[in-house]
C-alpha cells in the first residue's frame, strides 16, 4: 500500500514540476525566496536572524512563515539547491500527508486498501493538491493534522511506556511543526482538533487494549497527563519558533492577533455563502474535497455506523461546513469562548476546513473497507443516495457538472462492488476506487492550475531562470559591491490590483515578465540586495505607520510599497532608497516626472531603467542636536519638511551630553564596515563633539550595540530608526542582533528533543527498572472495534 501512495505522490509531483514548477502568489514572492535564504544562510553556519532584504530590514527567523523551526523547509533547503528543493520538498509534503492519512485509517479499523482509499482522499483535496502551487503554509498544516492524530491514538492505545512516549513525540512534532509553518490560525485549529480527538478515545471511544481502566479518575488522570505530555512535546518542540514569533509579535502591524490601522479592512474577510459551499463540493476550487471521496464518506456516513472513529469524523466535517458559514451560529459562540479565537476565526473562517477535510477521508476509507452483515438492500440504498441528493439538488436548481454525476456514479458501482464480491473481485474494486479518488483530485487540480485560478492564477515557471537577477538586479548587484551600502526600489504604480477597495501593487502579477525586471515581490531576498519594499503580513508596526505616512495613504497590509505620494518625500530619502527601477515608459505620455525632479537616469536598460534618488541620506550620519516628539507625529513631521534630519534627530526620550545646534555636522566622518552577516553592523566614527550616530536601520528590540566595544543603548530617532550616542573622536560603533527568545526557545527545543530521544531509547533498552507492562482493562463489554492492529 505503501508503494501505491507514494506512485500516486510521484505523479502528482510530476504534474506540478515537469516542465515548470506550478507556482502560485504566495510560493513564488514568500515562501520559496524566504526558504532559499534560510537554506543558504544555514549553510554558513548562521541562524537567519535579520533579513536586510525586505522592508529596509526585518526579522526573519521571527517572522511566522519564513521557515525557521518548520524542520522540512531548514533540512531540504539546506541540503539541496532551490529548484530541487522545491521539488522534494512538495513530494515529503504529499508522501507524509498520505502516509499519515493511510496509518490513521489503519488505527481506527479500515482495512489495508480502505486506508490507501482514505489516504488519496485527504491528498486529493482542493486544501492539499490544489494548495500546493500556492501555499505552503496551508499544505504544510495539512500534512501534520492526521499525523498528530496517529500520536493521540497511540497515546490512548499504549500498553507500554514505550507505546506512550512513541505517540507522545509523534504528537508533539506534528504539533510543533504545525506552529511552525502557521502559529496563529492554522496551528489553533490543529490543537482543537487534537484535544477533541484525544477526548473522544478516551471518554467516549476508548480502545478494547489500553493501560487504563473505566474509572472516571483514571481517564481523568489519563487525559490531563497524556493531553499535558503531548502539548509539552509539542511547544517544547517549538519553542525556537515560537519563542521568537512573540517577541516580534509584539511590535508588529498585528500585534497580539489584532488586525488593526491599515489592515483593519482584513479582519473580516467573511465566510462561505450556503451557495458557495455546495458548489464548492462539485466543483474545483481551493477547498474542493473531491467528489469521489465525499461519495464514499456519505456511504460511510449510512453505514459505518459506530464502527471507526465514524461519530467523530462526522462530527468534525459538519462543525468545520457550520463554521465557515458567515452567520454566527451556537457553534460559533463555543469556538469563540477560546481566547483570541474570534479574531483569528472571523479573519477567514472557511480556513476551518484546512483541518477537517481528514474526517471526510477517514469516512471514505471507512466505507471503502469491507462491512460484514450489510445486506443487498442496505447496500444499494447506501450507494444511491449521494446520486439522489445530487438530483436534488439539480432539482433546486443547483448546477451540477456532468463530470460530477459520472464521478458519483463510478464510486457508487465501485463501493457495491467491493462490498458485494469476495477475494480477488472486491480487492480489484477497492484498488479502482483508489485510482478513481486519485484521478477525481488530479483532475480538479489540472482545471484549477491556470492563469484563471485565484490572486493572480497558477503559473508554470522555470524557478531557476525565473529568480536568476535580471538586468536592472545585475546592475545593482554590481553597484552594490563598489559603492557604499544602498536601498532601492521597484515602481510602476500601473500594475495594480484593487482588494477590498484597496490598491495591491505587483504580487498579483509575479509571472509577468515586467515584475522580474523591477526586482519586486522579494527577488532581493534571494539575491542579496536591499529592497524597501516586500510582500508579508507581518511587518514591524513602525515601519508600516512610517510607510503609510510617507505615502499620505495606507496601503493593503501585505505590502509596504512607494506610492506616487512617496516619490520625494522626505521618508523615502531617510530609507537610504538611491535608486528607482522603473519602466523605461513611465511618465513618457506627460512628461518625465523623475527628470523633472531632477532625479537622472543612470542605466537605461531598455525594459526598464535606473533612476537616481539625489537627496538619499546615507547610511550613517551624525546629528548634534535631538528634539524630543511624540513617536506617532515624528513622521508626519519629517513629511512635512520641517526637520531637517541631517542636523537634527527627532526622539522620544532626552539623550543626554549632545551639545545641541550650531555644529557643522559636515566635518563628522562615518563610514559603514562591509560586512557579509546581516546579523552584524559596524561603523567608524570621527566627530569634534558628542553626538548621536543615526543609521537607516529599522529599530528592533533584539538589536544591541557597543561603542568600543562598551555596551550603549539604542535610541529609536526619527519614528523608526536606530541611534546610538557616541562621545568625540574616533570610535568604532558595532550593533549586533542577539535576541533574548531566540536563547531560550533554541535551549527548550534541545532540551525537549534530548528528553525525548532518551526517553525512548530508556524505555527500548529496559532502563528505569520498568520491566513489567502496563496494566491492561479491556473493556469486554463494547463492541467489536479496532480489531486491525496498529501497523
Amino acid at each position: 500500500m505503501l508503494g501505491l501512495i507514494l506512485t500516486i505522490a510521484v505523479l502528482a509531483v510530476a504534474y506540478l514540476t515537469v516542465g515548470g514548477v506550478l507556482l502560485g502568489q504566495d510560493s513564488a514572492t514568500q515562501f520559496y525566496p524566504w526558504y532559499g535564504f534560510l537554506g543558504e544562510q544555514l549553510r554558513q553556519g548562521r541562524i537567519p536572524e535579520w533579513n536586510p532584504a525586505q522592508f529596509s530590514g526585518a526579522p526573519f527567523a521571527a517572522d511566522p512563515q519564513a521557515g525557521w523551526g518548520y524542520f522540512l523547509a531548514m533540512v531540504i533547503f539546506t541540503a539541496l539547491p532551490l529548484v530541487a528543493a522545491v521539488v522534494v520538498f512538495l513530494l515529503t509534503h504529499l508522501v507524509l500527508a498520505m502516509t499519515g492519512a493511510y496509518l490513521l485509517a489503519r488505527l481506527v479499523g479500515c482495512s489495508p486498501l480502505g486506508a490507501a482509499v482514505a489516504a488519496a482522499g485527504y491528498a486529493g483535496t482542493g486544501v492539499f493538491l490544489g494548495r500546493s502551487p500556492c501555499c505552503p503554509a496551508s499544505y504544510e498544516l495539512v500534512t501534520w493534522v492526521p499525523i498528530a492524530l496517529v500520536g493521540v491514538d497511540l497515546v490512548v492505545r499504549s500498553t507500554t511506556p514505550r507505546g506512550w512516549l512513541g505517540g507522545v513525540s509523534i504528537a508533539g512534532l506534528a504539533i510543533s511543526q504545525a506552529l511552525a509553518a502557521w502559529i496563529g490560525q492554522g496551528a489553533y485549529y490543529l490543537l482543537i482538533v487534537t484535544g477533541l480527538f484525544f477526548v473522544y478515545r478516551v471518554l467516549i471511544d476508548p480502545p478494547t487494549q489500553r493501560a487504563w481502566g473505566r474509572d472516571g479518575r483514571q481517564r481523568a488522570l489519563f487525559l490531563v497527563g497524556g493531553g499535558g505530555a503531548i502539548l509539552a512535546a509539542g511547544f517544547g518542540l517549538a519553542a525556537m519558533s515560537v519563542l521568537p514569533r512573540l517577541e516580534f509579535n509584539a511590535v508588529s502591524n498585528v500585534a497580539g492577533g489584532v488586525y488593526s490601522g491599515s489592515g483593519a479592512v482584513e479582519a473580516v474577510v467573511g465566510g462561505s455563502s450556503k451557495e458557495g459551499a455546495i458548489d464548492r463540493f462539485l466543483l474545483p476550487s481551493l477547498y474542493y474535497p473531491g467528489i469521489a471521496a465525499v461519495t464514499l464518506a456519505t456511504i460511510g456516513v449510512l453505514v459505518a455506523a459506530r464502527r471507526r472513529a465514524s461519530r467523530f469524523w462526522l462530527g468534525l466535517a459538519v462543525a468545520a461546513m457550520v463554521l465557515t458559514l458567515p452567520d454566527t451560529t451556537p457553534l460559533h459562540g463555543l469556538l469563540y469562548l477560546l481566547p483570541r479565537m474570534e479574531s483569528l476565526h472571523r479573519h477567514y473562517p472557511e480556513r476551518v476546513i484546512l483541518v477537517a477535510f481528514v474526517g471526510m477521508a477517514m469516512l471514505a476509507g471507512s466505507a471503502a473497507s469491507p462491512i460484514r452483515g450489510l445486506s443487498r438492500a442496505t447496500r444499494f440504498t447506501s450507494a444511491a443516495v449521494p446520486l439522489g441528493l445530487l438530483g436534488i439538488l439539480a432539482i433546486a436548481g443547483t448546477a451540477v457538472p456532468v463530470v460530477a454525476i459520472v464521478t458519483v456514479a463510478l464510486a457508487s458501482g465501485l463501493w457495491l462492488a467491493v462490498q458485494g464480491s469476495p477475494g480477488m473481485r472486491a480487492t480489484a474494486a477497492t484498488v479502482c476506487l483508489v485510482v478513481l479518488v486519485a484521478i477525481d483530485g488530479g483532475l480538479a487540480l489540472h482545471r484549477l492550475t491556470d492563469s484563471g485560478a485565484p490572486f493572480g492564477g497558477f503559473h508554470r515557471v522555470q524557478i531557476g531562470d525565473d529568480y536568476e537577477p535580471a538586468a536592472a538586479a545585475r546592475t545593482l548587484l554590481d553597484w552594490q559591491r563598489d559603492a557604499a551600502p544602498f536601498r532601492y526600489a521597484g515602481y510602476d504604480p500601473s500594475l495594480v490590483t484593487i482588494e477590498d477597495g484597496q490598491t495591491v501593487l505587483y504580487r498579483y502579477q509575479f509571472a509577468d515578465p515586467l515584475t522580474r525586471e523591477l526586482v519586486v515581490n522579494n527577488r532581493a531576498t534571494l539575491l542579496g540586495l536591499e529592497d524597501s519594499q516586500g510582500y508579508n503580513p507581518i511587518q514591524i508596526g513602525r515601519y508600516a505607520a512610517y510607510v503609510a505616512a510617507m505615502n499620505g495613504e495606507p496601503q493593503e497590509y501585505h505590502g509596504a510599497d512607494v506610492y506616487p505620494g512617496g516619490l520625494g518625500s522626505p521618508l523615502l530619502d531617510l530609507l537610504n532608497v538611491r535608486y528607482l527601477v522603473t519602466p523605461a515608459w513611465v511618465g513618457a505620455a506627460a512628461g518625465d516626472p523623475f527628470a523633472a525632479a531632477g532625479w537622472p537616469t543612470v542605466a537605461d536598460l531598455g525594459t526598464v531603467r535606473i533612476v537616481e534618488n539625489p537627496g538619499a541620506m546615507p547610511r550613517a550620519w551624525v546629528v548634534h542636536e535631538a528634539m524630543v516628539v511624540p513617536a506617532a507625529d515624528q513622521p508626519t513631521m519629517l513629511a512635512a519638511g520641517s526637520v531637517d534630519p541631517a542636523r537634527v534627530a527627532l526622539v522620544e526620550d532626552h539623550v543626554p551630553g549632545l551639545p545641541g545646534g550650531g555644529l557643522d555636522a559636515t566635518a563628522d566622518v562615518t563610514t559603514v564596515v562591509g560586512n557579509d552577516d546581516p546579523d552584524r553592523i559596524s561603523v567608524r566614527t570621527e566627530t569634534a563633539a558628542p553626538g548621536l550616530l543615526v543609521l537607516s536601520e529599522v529599530a528592533y528590540p533584539a538589536w544591541e550595540a557597543t561603542v568600543d566595544g562598551e555596551p550603549t543603548p539604542i535610541v529609536t530617532a526619527n519614528g523608526l530608526f536606530r541611534a546610538v550616542p557616541i562621545p568625540a573622536g574616533e570610535h568604532v560603533v558595532e550593533l549586533r542582533y542577539r535576541s533574548a527568545a531566540m536563547g531560550w526557545g533554541l535551549a527548550i527545543t534541545i532540551a525537549t528533543a534530548l528528553a525525548l530521544l532518551a526517553g525512548l531509547v530508556a524505555t527500548a533498552l529496559g532502563r528505569w527498572g520498568i520491566r513489567r507492562r502496563w496494566r491492561k482493562a479491556p473493556d469486554s463489554s463494547r463492541g467489536p472495534i479496532d480489531r486491525v492492529p496498529a501497523p
